[in-house]
């Protein structure tokens, strides 16, 4: 499963919480020991001149691994998201059920 959150922030506060992201939030989401990787990544044409958008792809072990991280984890994570970025940021999230996955055969 991936688990996808697209998160657009205000430049007035985009430094901040890319550091509380990487250094706090994304740790903490990974330390529930649902996800086995994610990836940060900035979106290089933003929706607006005064945002910049991040999408976080978190992997999940299992269906039911991001069952018990919605369960037991998110509400938590994401209240402390909202309740420190609420008036800067929107975040949307997406679920995705992986079909098929390649490696690279020269690793």
């Amino acid at each position: 499963m991936l688990y996808t959150v697209r998160v657009s922030v205000h430049l007035s506060s985009a430094k901040e919480w890319t550091r509380w992201m990487r250094e706090t939030h994304i740790p903490e989401v990974m330390a529930t020991g649902c996800f086995e990787g994610a990836t940060m990544a900035r979106e290089p044409q933003p929706d607006s001149v005064d945002v910049e958008t991040w999408v976080m792809v978190y992997r999940a072990k299992s269906a039911e691994d991001f069952e018990l991280y919605q369960r037991e984890h998110a509400a938590a994570l994401q209240r402390e998201h909202t309740q420190r970025y609420e008036r800067v940021v929107h975040a949307s999230r997406t679920l995705l059920p992986i079909f098929a996955r390649f490696e690279d055969p020269t690793a």
